[in-house]
């Protein structure tokens, strides 16, 4: 909770993973697969977390965490962020999280919250808005689905049709996006 709000987490899995080559969701960088990780580090915050998933993702995903399965067809973040807005309409804003950032903290989510309780729509901004890091408010669903229906899909515009606050991260180091092979070879050896 935030203030008197209610606030929910929601760990995006969804991604078609084509540069990685394999399903960033379930790599593992710690030693539970990113998704669940990621779901871990929301939870430590005192959110309900729901995992933002493919339906043919579901089946392997942990029962520890929901899934809210994405809009079909997919069109990026945008399908997880409208599907779980749609399907828990009782939360007032999402904490968003990819599920490819292994080195992001708790202490960065909590900066994001922090900064969410005067800002409504909130996300990591360096150079460029970090849409699959921030905080979306459950006012902006008709703005997001409008998107959708219009097959206006980049997350950089959709943020600033939001009017979305920009938020430099404590630790920009942190939110690096882990999208390649040799990325996760590197981390892990």
């Amino acid at each position: 909770m935030i203030g008197n709000k209610k606030i929910a987490g929601l760990v995006l899995a969804g991604g078609t993973s084509n540069r990685m080559g394999k399903d960033k969701a379930f790599l593992k960088y710690h030693q539970d697969p990113q998704y669940l990780h990621t779901a871990q580090l929301i939870q430590n915050l005192q959110l309900e977390v729901f995992i933002s998933c493919q339906p043919s993702q579901k089946q392997a995903m942990s029962r520890s965490f929901p899934c809210i399965e994405d809009e079909q067809p997919p069109c990026g973040p945008l399908s997880g962020i409208l599907s779980a807005m749609k399907a828990e309409p009782t939360y007032v804003q999402w904490l968003v999280v990819g599920c490819d950032y292994p080195l992001i903290q708790e202490q960065d989510l909590q900066a994001l919250l922090s900064s969410a309780k005067h800002h409504p729509n909130t996300a990591f901004f360096h150079q460029y808005f970090i849409p699959t890091v921030a905080v979306y408010h459950q006012n902006q669903l008709a703005l997001l689905q409008s998107c959708k229906d219009q097959q206006q899909f980049k997350m950089q515009e959709i943020l600033k049709k939001m009017r979305c606050h920009p938020l430099v991260p404590p630790r920009i180091e942190n939110l690096k996006s882990f999208d390649f092979q040799e990325d996760f070879k590197n981390f892990t050896s």
